[in-house]
């Protein structure tokens, strides 16, 4: 969505609300253009009101960061913006790849909304050209918490053929496997099963990045988990198999690069989310795993995605657990229109059926995957079972991990039609999402050229 859209709601929930309360959307209209009910020209102004009006109850749900708004404008353009005490803007950092500018908005008036109204009147209304200006929403993880539960962990493996497929392929954790980005709360790194599978350099050092609330550190540390949520989609993607230790990953061997945008309570900005997605293209990560949603269109969080698509990028990320469709109530960044996408409903593997709260659309959802009560990872050397698109998020972003480390040369459009293609098809999930059904491991691995190989028995379940 433009952010010239965002002007529209600004003042409409003021003027409505001067309304007497039981004003109806058309006594409304004809209150505010003076134009009589009963004429064409009220029809399509009554259309017009109520598509607003919809935009905004949308809008007004979504939050932003106080203090901050980006930019994307020539330098010198930026630095006239700094240097305009009327409107009382610093700059604060680079925002990924692709021109973005994070602002700061300095003085005791911190709403973005306003001071993007501020940065358009001054210049009459309409921004320079090529000039956009919109606000840092605020997103967050996609999660629900439930009670620990392995027996309810191998259905969900079973429901995507998972144990099939590991006959042909466990996966590749060699410096030439395919490395899988996890865009999150951080990865419990010290796990005894999650360390074997996280990414390192040359000389064995763990990597990580955080780039939580403005942070901007690499080292073997920084980007550690506080919350439990990147760890747990972690050990869906590669917790180590065959180790005799808690659960299995849809890769037993990979590599996993964790870079933490969301704090300790699970929530984070859009434009850490950016830098994210730019640090793990930086890295070479063929695979980013979204297990995150919330706010408005962002054109800078878009614009990434679309660089990292250019780079070779499979962008997987959750539908989200709002049980709305999603192709006439947009959840971001599931719903941008871009091609790397891959968008992830949850299903329950006990019946087989979408989740309560999985975010659905024709168009919009492309698969669904195990999302209820899925046992991983956590904080110290503990699991938990958890329940979310977050959830079914990991399972396919695993699964193109697995796919690319059969066959490498395999582009992200290739990764993808796999993927997609190899579906099983059910009708639950027919009127829900693009392919109509839910992930099969088993299939793409087969469609990708793998055969079947000798193997370790699979590990035993905890105690």
């Amino acid at each position: 969505m433009p952010s010239d859209a965002v002007v529209l709601c600004v003042d409409l929930p003021t003027v409505i609300s001067s309304l007497p309360p039981a004003t109806t959307a058309t006594t409304a209209m004809t209150r505010l253009t003076g134009v009589s009910r009963s004429s064409a020209l009220s029809r399509l102004l009554l259309a017009v009101f109520s598509a607003i009006a919809l935009h905004c109850q949308v809008a007004s749900a979504q939050r932003s960061r106080d203090g901050y708004i980006l930019v994307k404008a020539p330098q010198n353009g930026v630095n006239a913006l700094s240097a305009d005490t009327n409107l009382g803007l610093a700059i604060d950092s680079s925002v990924g790849s692709t021109g973005w500018v994070r602002m700061k908005i300095t003085g005791n008036a911190k709403n973005p909304r306003d001071k993007i109204n501020n940065i358009r009147n001054k210049y009459s209304g309409n921004l320079p050209a090529g000039w956009q200006v919109e606000e840092d929403f605020i997103v967050t993880r996609m999660v629900t918490p439930n009670d620990p539960s392995w027996s309810l962990n191998k259905p969900a493996m079973d429901k995507i053929s998972a144990t099939s497929a590991w006959d042909i392929a466990t996966g590749d954790g060699s410096s030439n496997g395919p490395v899988v980005c996890i865009i999150d709360t951080g990865i419990n790194y010290n796990h005894a099963d999650l360390n074997a599978n996280v990414y390192r350099d040359g000389s064995g050092n763990i990597v990580t990045y955080n780039a939580y609330n403005g942070a901007r550190s690499e080292g073997p540390t920084a980007g550690n988990d506080d919350n439990s949520h990147g760890s747990h989609c972690a050990g869906t993607i590669g917790g180590v198999g065959n180790n005799g230790v808690g659960v299995t990953g849809v890769n037993w061997r990979t590599r996993m690069l964790g870079c933490k945008f969301l704090g300790a309570d699970g929530s984070g900005s859009t434009s850490d989310a950016v830098e994210c997605v730019r640090w793990c293209r930086s890295k070479g990560a063929k695979v980013m795993s979204n297990s995150w949603g919330g706010g408005g269109f962002s054109q800078s969080l878009y614009d990434e995605i679309a660089t990292a698509r250019d780079a070779g990028v499979l962008f997987v990320v959750a539908a989200g657990n709002s049980n709305q469709n999603t192709d006439t109530t947009p959840s971001y960044p599931a719903a941008y229109n871009l091609d790397n996408i891959v968008s992830v409903g949850a299903l329950d593997p006990a019946t087989d059926a979408k989740a309560s709260f999985s975010n659905y659309g024709k168009t919009t959802v492309d698969l669904f995957a195990p999302g209820v009560s899925i046992y991983s990872t956590v904080l110290n050397q503990n699991y938990a079972s958890y329940a979310g698109t977050s959830m079914a998020c990991p399972h396919v972003a695993g699964a193109a991990a697995l796919v690319w480390s059969i066959k490498s040369s395999l582009t992200w459009q290739e990764v993808k039609a796999i993927l997609m293609n190899s579906v099983d098809v059910v009708s639950a999930y027919s009127a829900y999402c693009v392919t109509g059904g839910r992930l099969n491991l088993l299939k793409a691995v087969q469609a990708a050229g793998g055969t079947p190989v000798s193997r370790p028995p699979s590990p035993s379940p905890p105690a």
